[in-house]
């Protein structure tokens, strides 16, 4: 009996053939855990790198550190998991987060993703329409310039009237329809005023109608004052 359970019980304990293994198991079992249980056994890589050489218990270590072929997340924050082996490849030509030239020019580089919204609403060489309606389309960096002088700008009269007209209409308002043009005279078109012969014609008139206005008033203070020193 004790030979039968030293030598041949099929349930009897043994070590494990691999030396480093150090783990005890059952006769029935050795086969099975050699070729599957044992951490000490070599096994190949999962990933098919080629390396057929790695102790059973490194073989994650290596799938997930060292393997070329392992998948780690693209470093740039696109969300995506790449091969190891195409990282630099991904980050250069297909990673939606690479950074990229604006392609309207204005120098800017920015993620591949964004390139849209930045051309339509950020970048500063979009191309805009007046917002004043002159139908003109001018560079976003240029707008300003431009509505400070376009033609359907509103500006005040010149002549002092005090009403607003489109700047392309300001020669008409001034020649034609401003209440002041009969003594405007000619309009410069340069200034976008009266000569100055019209324009001292105007002050002088504007003096007299104010020299009148006192003298009226004069006239009927003074007699109201004589009667009541007489009473």
């Amino acid at each position: 009996m004790d030979l039968h359970l030293k030598h041949d019980c099929s349930k009897r304990f043994v070590d494990c053939p691999n030396p480093r293994c150090k783990i005890k198991i059952r006769a029935c079992d050795v086969e099975k855990h050699l070729k599957e249980e044992c951490e000490m056994r070599k096994v190949s890589c999962r990933l098919e790198c080629g390396e057929c050489d790695i102790l059973a218990k490194d073989l994650e270590y290596h799938e997930t550190r060292e393997c070329p072929y392992r998948l780690v997340p693209c470093g740039l924050g696109c969300g995506k998991m790449v091969c190891f082996l195409d990282c630099s490849e991904h980050k250069k030509t297909k990673c939606t987060k690479r950074l990229v030239s604006c392609p309207l020019g204005c120098c800017k580089r920015i993620p591949k993703d964004e390139v849209e919204f930045h051309c339509r609403h950020e970048c500063k060489s979009r191309r805009l329409y007046c917002p004043l309606g002159c139908g003109k389309t001018v560079t976003s960096m240029r707008m300003n310039r431009h509505v400070s002088n376009c033609p359907m700008r509103m500006v005040e009269c010149t002549l002092g009237c005090g009403e607003l007209v489109r700047a392309m209409d300001l020669e008409t308002h001034v020649t034609k329809t401003c209440v002041r043009a009969a003594s405007a005279g000619k309009f410069d078109k340069k200034s976008g005023k009266g000569s100055l012969k019209a324009i001292l014609a105007m002050t002088r008139m504007s003096v007299r109608c104010k020299l009148a206005s006192k003298k009226k008033s004069v006239t009927k203070i003074t007699p109201t004052s004589s009667e009541d020193n007489m009473k």
